[in-house]
Parts: structure tokens; C-alpha cells; sequence
């Protein structure tokens, strides 16, 4: 098959959960088909990951996507009903090459990889069309509202209820619609989606990821370890409310334990919590492992959660254990019984991570336990599988049936 992969910013490097996923559905798409790859670049720096991305084997058409006039769309589409994160991502330039490549190579397939991105092909009926939606990004922006004040809370709230109808609207558009887990395909359907959603979960690199072969246990220092791009809302809310809430829970009963804040773009916010005992704030790394493996448990305190948190997953993958809300766990499905605790309040928190950081028996079985739920629920080959079946249908009912009507 001919496939037209269009992300909203480009998958390299794979360091974060969108990039992650897209990353590895446009590397394992190209090994049997032939791929072109259309994105959006708003980090001028990025241009260096543009061979890179080349050596996946896909063609590529690029955008610049600058800060100042992304910001005049949103601004711009305020007084209408388009959802200001859509308006931001729209990019003519690379909506001209898109529509240069579609003709120029009439495409059997677009996978498009989030809402905003649909307009990009909205209406086109000479293809098969996936939208990976990853998740019900409404639902993140009323949990922002949540967490803000007027007059951004107002924004926020309105944002989620454009978005909310605007991602029924694209999943009718499209042959099919996939999200990463089933809490997110019923927040689709409670909204009045006709369509049938597909679940394809998140999948991790269990060979990337893995524990460190006859490593001593014990040499592992008293500490916990949270990973992510320190420049995004939930990571940060994450960070502030474990070190000021839960961490000196914690440090009351060891104090020789140490929190690593492991991400890219720490903010200032961030970047204070160094100056609180025993918390490292390490900004970018080549390499999170060396802190997972240094570490004796993984935190993931998110109070703002949607989809798969990769950052989960990698950790166990390594078998490390996590401590996190429910919030965060539930893209993922693990359970206690699959290892991991969860610690909504911060008492239940620091009693969790306490466990862990004292007992060598706890962590062994939690060790074992998240190890296997990753190998038997999200690997990358169960990923590949699930989305190259739904492209092949796609396209095979595209191809029997009759042209449709653009809304």
C-alpha cells in the first residue's frame, strides 16, 4: 500500500508520548509499505532530527509551524466555532504540499495521528482514512479548566466544548477512528459518535526497556524517579504537588531519600524544586535509564491524565515499580495484583513509595509483576498487528465501495 502518515509535529526523537507512538507506526508502516510523511516542525532545532526521520525509508513534507502566527490563528478563530488547537495547527503551507502529494501519488491510505490534523484531509474520498485521535483531547481540556482560574479556566472550558464536537465530527469523517484505551473510546461514544472506535493501547520497547541483567538489587539508592517533558502542564502539576505534598511524607521517615525529576525544558517552577533537600531536578538527558536503574520506585502523581502514559510503561518494562494516581494508570489497565500501587491522596502515596524503598521483598514481586503485564499487554508487535489489520480493511471496503458525499 501507498500510505499518508500526517502527525502533528515530527516523530523524532521518540521522547515523548506522541512522538513515541507516531515514531513507531510510521518505522514498522515502512518496513512493508510505502510511506510519505507530512508533519509540522515548531521547534526550529528540530530541523536536525529531519535525516533521521528521512531514514525511516518515507518521504517527507514538512511546515514550519511558527509560534506568533500559530498564535494569531487561535486568536483568529475565536469568534467561531473552530476549536483554537485545530485553528493553531492549521498550516497552509504544508496543507498545499499535502494536496500536491495526494495528487501526485494518489495515496491508498491516510493515517492521521490526532484531531488536529484531520483538516488536512477532511472530505477526501479518493483514499481509505484512519484518524488516530490517541486521545479524547476535550476531556484534557476541561481537566485544565479544572485546575485554572477565570479568566483561563473560561478558555479552557470552551476549548473542551468545541473540541468535543469537533472530534464526533472528524470520526464520522473518517473510515475509522482508534484511541489508546476504552476510557477514551467511551468518552467518543457518550458524546454521540457513530462510528465504531477501536482501541489500539500504547506499546513500549521491552528490549530498549529492560531490567539490567544481574545488576545487585541493593545497589540501588533510596530514591524515586518521575521522567517526562518537564515543560507540560500535567508533568509539571505532577512535580509541584508530589515535592510540596507527598516528598516530605516521605523524607520525614527517610531522610536520605532522593527525588529525581528526570525531563527535557524544566520551567522555572521546576527548576526551584532543586533547591528543596533531596530533590534533583537533572533537565535533559541522553538516557533515562541510568536514573530508573538507580532508583528503587517510579512516582507518576498526575492529577491531569489522559491515554497511555509512556513514562509508566517504560518503568515497567524495567521492572521497576510504580506508585501513581489512578489517573495514571488508567490508559494502562494494570492493577495492584499486576504490581504497581496507587496512591491518590498523599498519605497513600508516601505509605506506597515507603514500601518500596524499605522492602527488597516488595520490590522483587512488583518487579516480576510489571514486567510481565508490559510483555503480555504492550508490546509494539500487538501495536503493528492491530493497526496494519485495520488499515487492510480500510481500504478493501474503500475500494468496494461507492464514492461518498464530504459533509
Amino acid at each position: 500500500m501507498k500510505i499518508l502518515c500526517i502527525c502533528h509535529r515530527i516523530p523524532y526523537p521518540p521522547d515523548k508520548g506522541d512522538k513515541i507512538r507516531s515514531f513507531n507506526q510510521v518505522r514498522a508502516l515502512s518496513k512493508n509499505h510505502r510511506v510519505h510523511l507530512a508533519f509540522l516542525i515548531d521547534d526550529p532545532a528540530d530541523r536536525v532530527h529531519l535525516p533521521a526521520v528521512q531514514g525511516l525509508g518515507a518521504t517527507v513534507d514538512w511546515a514550519y509551524r511558527d509560534p506568533y502566527a500559530s498564535a494569531a490563528r487561535a486568536a483568529l478563530a475565536l469568534p467561531s466555532r473552530t476549536p483554537l488547537s485545530v485553528a493553531a495547527f492549521h498550516s497552509p503551507a504544508l496543507h498545499r504540499k499535502i494536496a500536491n502529494r495526494i495528487r501526485e501519488e494518489r495515496p491508498d491510505a491516510a493515517l492521521v495521528f490526532s484531531t488536529a490534523m484531520a483538516p488536512y484531509v477532511w472530505g477526501e474520498r479518493g483514499m481509505a482514512k484512519v484518524l488516530d485521535l490517541v486521545d479524547a483531547d476535550s476531556a484534557k481540556w476541561r481537566s485544565y479548566a479544572d485546575y485554572h482560574a477565570p479568566p483561563m479556566s473560561w478558555i479552557y472550558r470552551e476549548e473542551a466544548r468545541r473540541l468535543a464536537r469537533y472530534e464526533i465530527a472528524a470520526v464520522e469523517d473518517f473510515d475509522e477512528a482508534v484511541v489508546v484505551s476504552e476510557a477514551e473510546a467511551e468518552i467518543l461514544r457518550s458524546g454521540g459518535s457513530r462510528r465504531k472506535i477501536t482501541v489500539i493501547p500504547g506499546g513500549v520497547d521491552v528490549d530498549y526497556f529492560q531490567p539490567e541483567p544481574n545488576a545487585p538489587e541493593t545497589g540501588a539508592e533510596p530514591a524515586m524517579v518521575f521522567c517526562g517533558a518537564m515543560d507540560y502542564l500535567p508533568n509539571i502539576d505532577a512535580v509541584l504537588a508530589f515535592s510540596s505534598e507527598v516528598f516530605p511524607l516521605i523524607r520525614s521517615q527517610e531522610p536520605a531519600s532522593t527525588f529525581y525529576i528526570v525531563g527535557r525544558n524544566p520551567t522555572p517552577a521546576v527548576r526551584r524544586l532543586a533547591d528543596v533537600p533531596g530533590v534533583v531536578v537533572t533537565g535533559s538527558v541522553p538516557d533515562t535509564r541510568p536514573y530508573l536503574r538507580r532508583s528503587r520506585v517510579a512516582v507518576a502523581p498526575l492529577r491531569i491524565a489522559r491515554g497511555i502514559q509512556y513514562k509508566v510503561l517504560e518503568a515497567m518494562a524495567m521492572g521497576l515499580p510504580v506508585v501513581g494516581t489512578r489517573a495514571a494508570f488508567q490508559g494502562i489497565g494494570a492493577t495492584p495484583e499486576d504490581g504497581i500501587r496507587i496512591g491518590d491522596s498523599p498519605r497513600e502515596a508516601a505509605e506506597a513509595v515507603l514500601e518500596f524503598l524499605r522492602s527488597p521483598d516488595a520490590r522483587g514481586r512488583s518487579s516480576v509483576g510489571v514486567r510481565e503485564f508490559v510483555m503480555r499487554r504492550h508490546r509494539w508487535e500487538g501495536h503493528y498487528a492491530m493497526l496494519e489489520a485495520l488499515l487492510q480493511g480500510a481500504c478493501a471496503r474503500r475500494a468496494g465501495a461507492p464514492l461518498g458525499i464530504a459533509p
